[in-house]
This record gives C-alpha cells, sequence and structure tokens, in this order.
C-alpha cells in the first residue's frame, strides 16, 4: 500500500491490486436469489403441512364447542 502526504492529512493512493474482486459472478448471486416456482411450492406445502401437523388448540376446540351449544340452544334443538 502506497501512501502521499498532503498537507496534514494522508491519502491512499488506489492500486490496481488493491481493488476487491468479487470470487463469483453476479450471474450466480442472481441464480441463487431467484427460486423457482417448484421451490416455492414445495416450501409452502412443507410450511402449510407443519401447521396442519400442529394440531387444534384445546382453547379452540372448546369455544367452537361453546358456539355450537349456544346455536343449539338457540335454534331449539339439535342439528345433527
Amino acid at each position: 500500500m502506497t501512501r502521499r502526504a498532503t498537507g496534514r492529512r494522508r491519502q491512499k493512493i488506489c492500486t490496481v491490486s488493491d481493488r476487491k474482486t468479487s470470487p463469483e459472478k453476479p450471474k450466480d448471486r442472481d441464480k441463487d436469489r431467484n427460486l423457482t416456482t417448484e421451490e416455492i411450492s414445495r416450501q409452502l406445502q412443507a410450511y402449510y403441512d407443519s401447521i396442519v401437523d400442529e394440531g387444534i388448540p384445546d382453547g379452540f376446540l372448546d369455544l367452537l364447542d361453546r358456539l355450537d351449544k349456544a346455536d343449539k340452544a338457540q335454534s331449539g334443538g339439535s342439528k345433527d
């Protein structure tokens, strides 16, 4: 690295060897960023499946049961 004095401040002189070169080509980076439709579809399906596998929380099932009972009581009978 070569430096040159200019008054009180020093300024770096850039040389060709000082420049950083990217190890990967821009096309490679763009390819990595762009997911294909199939990849997106697989990821969404896996996410959906994980949510389905979680099941319904007990509190939510209790709420649905109370709503069904209230609906039956309001209509005056069973709807089975």
